[in-house]
């Protein structure tokens, strides 16, 4: 009974590998997707297929975003906000857009005067602060190349955000919006 036993479990393992082989079908084993051929009837059939799964386009294209990641009708945005963040602090007293350059009057939470100037050439933005009463003073420097900063960061968040209109006057932080700030900051 034991020699039995021994024999059938040592052709068990023998039938077990007979079943890891590769299945064959009636021409061979299946060929690899690389070296399937379509017939015409077939190739026009796929082609057929694919065509009736796409739709017509509608309406407007999508404006796609420059490589440069910043849209020039983002500028006024992004100058306002960018006065909105603390390490800025201003306001936009007047502004005014052109199709290639943008000039922006700003007052600062202290009450520094300071213009910014946008330009637009071959899809750059390039921006430029003169900041007080004395540009070529260390701490307005200083400022200007703080303000800098954050209206070019500014104008790349905008710039990952989908387009929206052009910004309205109702939409700008005003002189008056910075004096209420910095008044209920000294009141606190």
């Amino acid at each position: 009974m034991l020699k039995r036993l021994f024999q059938v479990m040592s052709v068990i393992p023998v039938l077990g590998l007979g079943c890891q082989s590769a299945p064959s079908g009636p021409t061979g084993p299946p060929a690899s997707p690389a070296k399937v051929i379509l017939s015409p009837v077939q190739a026009s059939a796929v082609l057929s297929s694919m065509q009736e799964a796409v739709q017509p386009p509608t309406g407007q294209p999508l404006a796609l975003l420059p490589a440069t990641g910043q849209r020039w009708v983002d500028v006024p945005r992004a100058v306002s906000s960018a006065g909105k963040r603390p390490s800025a602090g201003f306001a936009v007293v007047s502004s005014t857009v052109d199709v290639e350059t943008a000039s922006f009057r700003i007052r600062t939470l202290d009450g520094w005067p300071g213009w910014i100037k946008a330009t637009h050439a071959d899809g750059v933005i390039t921006c430029q602060v003169i900041m007080g009463p004395d540009p070529s003073h260390p701490g307005a420097k200083a400022q200007a190349k703080r303000i800098e900063a954050e209206v070019l960061a500014s104008l790349q968040r905008w710039g990952r955000r989908p387009e929206l209109p052009a910004q309205d006057a109702d939409n700008v932080v005003t002189a008056a919006d910075v004096q209420d700030r910095a008044q209920s900051a000294t009141n606190k």
